[in-house]
């Protein structure tokens, strides 16, 4: 993938995964200003955070990132073009933030809901792996699982789309 110049919104799963596999300064690096996320997702990923020996150093690491408020009207206007679609409250919260925004922005989450709400939405160009923000960034990949890879995101995303028009009866 070509350096992307606009706003790298993360998923706590994504964050967690870059923590786990000793990423999680390097990204903060090479990506400065432009990774963001939500008030719910800095939550759950200060809850993992306090979790670790190194806990105080990695809830610093959450000021570098730009966090968003989300309005109740936000989430209303999601629910309504999502409907039926259960995701978790961090999840929901980053889409709700995401759906409606025009600049230049990618959204990085491993997770299945997350991958049908952007092909619910219209924004299945808009998801990128964390795999790949890694690439990007020259660094390691080693140990990261299966589900932060480009080639899970392109597997599941093609299922999703499949059936979705897959025809009643086929």
């Amino acid at each position: 993938m070509a350096r992307f110049a606009g706003s790298i919104l993360l998923d706590n799963n994504a964050i967690g995964a870059a923590v786990d596999n000793a990423v999680w300064k390097g990204l903060l690096g090479s990506y400065g200003g432009q990774l963001e996320t939500v008030e719910m997702v800095e939550g759950e990923a200060g809850s993992y955070f306090r979790k670790l020996p190194d806990s105080a150093v990695l809830m610093q690491s959450l000021t570098k990132l730009k966090v968003h408020g989300v309005s109740d009207e936000e989430r209303a206007s999601l629910a309504i073009e999502l409907e039926g679609l259960r995701m978790d409250p961090g999840e929901e919260d980053l889409w709700a933030h995401a759906h409606k925004r025009k600049d230049p922005w990618i959204l990085c989450g491993p997770d299945k809901a997350s991958f049908r709400a952007a092909i619910k939405l219209g924004l299945r160009d808009r998801l990128v792996s964390l795999e790949e923000l890694l690439i990007d960034a020259g660094l390691s990949t080693k140990g990261l699982e299966d589900h932060y890879t480009k080639a899970f995101l392109n597997r599941v995303v093609s299922q999703f789309i499949m059936e979705e028009f897959k025809l009643p009866g086929a």
